[in-house]
């Protein structure tokens, strides 16, 4: 059986866990959390020209059927204010962006993706208020049987996009943003269970992150250890097994480190052999520009600022080129990414910068809606912090610390329906569970 008929067979299982109505709903969400690390369509996809039938059945109609089957009720905990109303107004603004869009089709998707965003939230939050203790229990199982899964893969099928990466059929960087930010979530809905979880998933968490071979996933999982140590000794916690294993992780980062400043061409040779480890060049004095990801991402930042300021007109400044825009940048010639073309050019997963996406695409409005909903996100973490001050709620603040760092350097936005697209929806709608909850009415 080809990797093609692999992923066919999990997708058709998971759809008939989705809608045998005997399942519970919290194995429904996991049938799709098991869905979410497929990958539907290769680099080959003439994304730009053509409609994946079996992309679109994952990214749309299972989350959809998931909708169904909490009948709506997630809309009942919805309060049109924050998030929420910042939320609504930044998909307007894509959606009517699209009108004036060179790249239409590209357009349409990224408006599919953020209804994706929009659908699973909303399962989320029904779950999370009527069964927190499966959603728990399934978030777990995820982390776990997904790392198994990614090194099984790695070891016996071959044929996938990422064969020299550890992962899961999904891309790298998405699942070990996945595990990390699940980590975060881990954390904070088993605030209640005590750490019987984190005893399990932590090595599971830290070996699949290392061995993604994501270089901002392990620069997140760094911060994500040392800053929890430091949230757990300031609360006057005892050193437990979590705080241990983060200290170890942070104290081989810091051994790596040093030899690299005593030994930097012995440990430079062995970074070559994974791609985590070409981190250390950083400290070589040599700068990201050492890393090559590192150099074609300032030079497509670069291209995208030097066209808004000097080839935008005022209408294209303010209300910007439109959704998907950006793909002309490589499409033109100007810049280079992957031998792409007008018709295969996967235009939302180009920029690796979603705040200079805002400001090309959706113009000064469209940055300026999409800064506010950030601001109202670190808003109500800091009115969470205040009112509560404990050590699972700085966890959370840390796991969107995380999020602000991938929008930084990669393309969130168009994830919805792989794993990272849906640990982000998980984070939010913690987030937002306990706002709401915050600001009920006695």
């Amino acid at each position: 059986m080809n990797l093609y008929w692999i992923n066919i067979v999990i997708l058709i299982a998971a759809t008939v866990i989705i809608l045998l109505p005997i399942t519970k709903l919290r194995w429904a969400v996991f049938a799709f959390l098991v869905v979410a690390q497929l990958e539907m369509s290769g680099r080959d996809f003439a994304s730009a020209s053509m409609v994946g039938p079996e992309n679109t059945w994952k990214s749309i109609v299972l989350p959809t059927l998931l909708l169904l089957r909490t009948r709506f009720w997630g809309l009942k905990y919805v309060q049109f204010n924050g998030i929420i109303k910042y939320w609504v107004l930044f998909v307007v603004l894509v959606a009517v962006s699209v009108l004036w869009s060179p790249f239409k089709l590209s357009g349409l998707k990224q408006v599919g993706y953020l209804y994706t965003y929009s659908v699973t939230f909303l399962v989320f939050l029904y779950v999370w208020n009527h069964d927190s203790k499966g959603l728990l229990k399934i978030v777990v199982y995820s982390c776990i049987v997904s790392v198994i899964w990614a090194i099984i893969k790695t070891l016996l099928v071959h044929g996938s996009i990422f064969d020299t990466r550890v992962t899961t059929f999904a891309n790298p960087q998405s699942f070990a943003l996945f595990l990390v930010l699940n980590l975060s979530a881990i954390i904070f809905m088993g605030r209640r269970e005590g750490v019987k979880y984190l005893k399990i998933v932590i090595p599971f968490v830290f070996f699949g992150v290392i061995l993604t071979g994501s270089r901002t996933g392990f620069v997140s999982l760094i911060i994500f250890s040392m800053a929890s140590i430091v949230f757990w000794v300031y609360e006057g916690k005892k050193i437990g097994r979590f705080a241990m294993l983060s200290f170890l992780m942070g104290g081989l980062v810091s051994v790596l480190i040093f030899l690299n400043s005593v030994f930097g061409y012995t440990i430079n040779d062995i970074a070559k052999r994974h791609r985590v480890l070409t981190i250390l060049q950083l400290v070589d004095n040599k700068g990201i520009d050492q890393i090559s990801t590192g150099v074609w991402r300032l030079g497509m930042y670069d291209h995208i600022v030097q066209r808004f300021l000097y080839k935008h007109s005022l209408r294209e400044k303010i209300f910007g080129k439109g959704t998907s825009s950006v793909a002309e940048i490589i499409v033109s010639g100007e810049y280079w990414y992957r031998d792409y073309t007008k018709n295969n050019v996967d235009a939302n997963r180009l920029a690796h910068n979603e705040f200079l996406r805002a400001l090309y695409e959706w113009g000064l409005i469209g940055f300026l809606v999409f800064l506010s909903l950030w601001v109202s996100v670190f808003g109500a973490l800091r009115k969470n912090i205040k009112k509560y001050k404990t050590y699972e709620y700085r966890v959370l603040v840390l796991g969107f610390v995380i999020v602000l760092l991938f929008m930084s350097v990669e393309n969130v936005l168009a994830v919805s329906a792989s794993p990272a697209g849906l640990a982000i929806s998980l984070l939010v709608v913690l987030l937002y569970h306990s706002n709401r909850s915050l600001n009920a009415k006695p």
